[in-house]
């Protein structure tokens, strides 16, 4: 290349045919060899990276240039007033994420004749417990360092490089955590970034927040987590139903399951009347309270219930945009965005629904949920979409969930013969709402119709 950029020089000062010939001809080379090492690298990189999602997508989105940019917004519309000072735009987004869950509980009735009865009890008892240094070390050693730093600017590389002399400082400060139930305030702090999804972006309701917390905050919570996965586990807490934030699950797995079961009832000769549920900003509506009496349900001691309090309670947040932190405010509701222990949590709260009177089955991805009833007799499968609808809308309610039934849709599935027996609308409804048929939906990224035809073909193509 430097070669190719002297002959250049010479060329323009000479202009002889000659030297551009000789540059042009370098110039060639120069990008002939550019792409045939480009390639060479990415054969090797997606060769020794294979099997990993992440890092298989990073490469591919590093060739298409479609890495990541920060979002931004000058000017933001809330309540019909247009909001354009760095700061107010600032603050009107932090605003509105930590409103979102409160508003939508304030619209729920409270049941004051809520109970958790139908949760059995295990034998067996949970108490977090104090850990090795060892245990943290490895804990250190498996931080990546490509994270973003939390409030406090202690990156990962800071606290691997100086593992050697801090690693009884953490360890001691962790263990005093758990001892003494109280969650250090800068643990508690986070800093969101919102990005925008699509339509206006004027809009806040558009952007997704990206929350980030300190490194050393999900330090301690993998330590928590650890334990009490390993708890549930071996009591065999969580539903069968349940595929999200799971180890050996995934999207696919869970795919695989439901539209197995789906195939099976075809073959059986059945209808599958199919309800895709939708709920309202489930992680940000999350009550603390009834998430911890769920927790006292599931076997977790007294001491052990106040830590996951001082957790959930205190904390706050600042947003971000265009470089403008905002006013910091607090968290009154939900699951801590962008924690380890946050999807755990929600799992254990959402953990029961399967279970709420339902004749359906449930299936669960996180929040997305999908209630199955197979049958021959129309009637009979409206009859029970329709009463599982009333049990679900009355789990929500004790559980101050909302259900979206604008976005909740209702699908069956079935052969070319048995679809024609069907009448045109099927009335699956709830509170007046009628629930809308769709022929085809898009369930944990697969589309899928009403034959499965597309399951398979996207199935066999994998296969091949």
């Amino acid at each position: 290349m430097w070669e190719r950029d002297r002959l250049k020089r010479i060329a323009v000062l000479t202009n002889e045919e000659s030297a551009w010939f000789n540059f042009k001809n370098l110039k060639n080379q120069v990008n002939f060899k550019i792409r045939e090492n480009k390639t060479q690298y990415y054969n090797s990189f997606f060769n020794d990276n294979l099997g990993d999602c992440k890092k298989t997508w990073n490469g591919i989105n590093t060739i298409l240039s479609k890495n990541k940019n920060l979002t931004h917004t000058e000017k933001v519309v809330v309540d019909d007033a247009v909001i354009n000072d760095p700061l107010g735009v600032s603050n009107a987004f932090n605003r509105h994420f930590t409103g979102i869950g409160p508003k939508l509980a304030a619209k729920i009735p409270v049941n004051l004749n809520a109970n958790y009865d139908h949760i059995n009890k295990p034998e067996n008892e949970f108490e977090l417990l104090i850990v090795s240094e060892l245990v943290v070390s490895k804990l250190v050693e498996k931080l990546s360092t490509r994270k973003a730093n939390g409030l406090d600017n202690i990156p990962a590389c800071l606290l691997k490089a100086s593992a050697p002399t801090t690693i009884s400082s953490l360890t001691y400060i962790i263990n005093l955590v758990i001892h003494t139930g109280t969650v250090p305030h800068d643990w508690k702090r986070a800093r969101v970034t919102p990005i925008h999804k699509e339509d206006c972006k004027m809009d806040p309701n558009n952007y997704r927040p990206i929350s980030v917390l300190s490194v050393v905050a999900k330090l301690f919570e993998k330590v928590i987590f650890d334990q009490t996965y390993e708890f549930l586990c071996n009591n065999n807490l969580l539903s069968d139903a349940q595929s999200g934030f799971r180890p050996l699950h995934s999207t696919l797995t869970a795919l695989l399951d439901i539209t197995d079961k789906w195939y099976s009832n075809m073959d059986n000769g059945l209808i599958n009347a199919i309800l895709f549920i939708d709920l309202k900003k489930a992680f940000d509506t999350i009550d603390h309270e009834i998430l911890l009496n769920k927790l006292s349900r599931y076997g977790f001691k007294c001491k052990t219930i106040e830590l996951f309090r001082d957790y959930l309670t205190g904390r706050t947040q600042i947003t971000v945009v265009n470089n403008i932190p905002s006013d910091s405010s607090d968290i009154t509701c939900g699951v801590p965005q962008g924690s380890i222990l946050g999807p755990l949590l929600f799992l254990l709260y959402i953990n029961d629904l399967p279970n709420c009177n339902l004749i359906s089955d449930g299936h669960l991805y996180a929040d997305d949920t999908s209630l199955t009833y197979a049958d021959n007799d129309i009637n009979q499968l409206l009859f029970v979409m329709n009463g599982d609808l009333l049990s679900l809308r009355n789990w929500l309610n004790i559980n101050k969930l909302s259900l979206n039934t604008l976005k909740t849709k209702c699908m069956f599935i079935a052969t070319r013969h048995k679809l024609a027996t069907l009448p045109s609308q099927p009335t699956v409804a709830i509170d007046g709402n009628i629930i809308e048929r769709v022929k085809k939906y898009k369930c944990l990224g697969l589309e899928l119709d009403e034959c499965l035809m597309l399951v398979y073909s996207k199935f066999y193509f994998v296969m091949e």
